[in-house]
C-alpha cells in the first residue's frame, strides 16, 4: 500500500524447499509496458506448506504480511501476520489466529485459496472447492472475516465472531482477490478464478 512495490511468493507447494519471498519495484511507465525489478529476498517467517491466501496491509507507519496455507480438507486454518520491513526487505516473527470457514464441508474444500486486505483493514478471504478433476466442477465462497488494527503491541488480525458472505462464485474457483480503489474513492473488490481446463479470469463482484 502507497507504494509500487509488489511482494511475490513461493507457496511451500507439498513442502518443497522453494520458501521465499520477493520484493519488487514496479515500472508502469517502462517502455514496452510495465516491468519489475527485484528488490530484495527473503524467507518466509517460519517453513509454509501451500499457502494460497497472502497480502500486505500497512497499519500506521507499519507494513504487515498476512498469509494463511490452504489446509485442503481441514475447516480451519490460521491466519498469520508477519511485521514486514522494505528496506532491508524482511520478515519478523509471525502470530496467528485460527480462521474457521463455514464453506468447508469435504476434503476437496479449501478454507483460504486466496486472501486480501482493504483499506480501513477488512480482510477478505476466498474458500474454494476444487473435485480434482481439470474440467471441474469447481466453486467458491468470498467471506469478510475480520480487520487488521492496532493492538497493544503493534499490528493483529481481530476475526469476527461469524465470517460474513460477500458472494458465492458457483462454478467458479476463485484463487485471487484484489481490491481497486475508484477516482471517486469507492472500493471494488475482484476476484481471480483459475479454472483449469477452462482458463481464468478477472473479475469485479456486484455491488450489494
Amino acid at each position: 500500500p502507497g507504494t509500487s512495490m509488489v511482494v511475490f511468493a513461493e507457496s511451500g507447494d507439498d513442502g518443497t524447499g522453494f520458501q521465499r519471498l520477493f520484493l519488487a519495484e514496479i515500472d508502469v511507465d517502462a517502455e514496452g509496458g510495465p516491468a519489475g525489478t527485484i528488490a530484495g529476498v527473503a524467507d518466509w517467517p517460519e517453513p509454509v506448506f501451500n499457502v494460497e491466501g497472502m497480502a500486505v496491509a500497512q497499519v500506521g507507519d507499519e507494513y504487515v504480511l498476512l498469509y494463511s496455507e490452504r489446509a485442503q480438507g481441514d475447516p480451519t486454518t490460521v491466519i498469520q501476520l508477519s511485521p514486514m520491513t522494505l528496506d532491508p526487505f524482511g520478515l519478523g516473527e509471525p502470530t496467528g489466529v485460527d480462521f474457521t470457514s463455514p464453506a468447508v464441508r469435504s476434503d476437496n474444500d479449501r478454507p483460504v485459496s486466496a486472501m486480501e486486505v482493504a483499506s480501513g483493514g477488512v480482510i477478505h478471504v476466498a474458500s474454494a472447492f476444487d473435485s480434482g478433476s481439470d474440467d471441474g466442477p469447481y466453486s467458491a465462497s468470498v467471506w469478510a472475516i475480520g480487520a487488521v488494527v492496532e493492538g497493544d503491541d503493534g499490528p493483529v488480525v481481530e476475526l469476527m465472531p461469524e465470517p460474513a458472505i460477500v458472494a458465492f462464485t458457483d462454478g467458479y474457483k476463485t484463487e485471487s482477490l484484489a481490491v481497486l480503489t475508484t477516482t471517486d474513492g469507492e472500493q471494488a473488490l475482484y476476484i481471480g478464478t483459475d479454472d483449469e481446463d477452462y482458463g481464468g479470469t478477472l473479475r469485479p463482484l456486484p455491488t450489494q
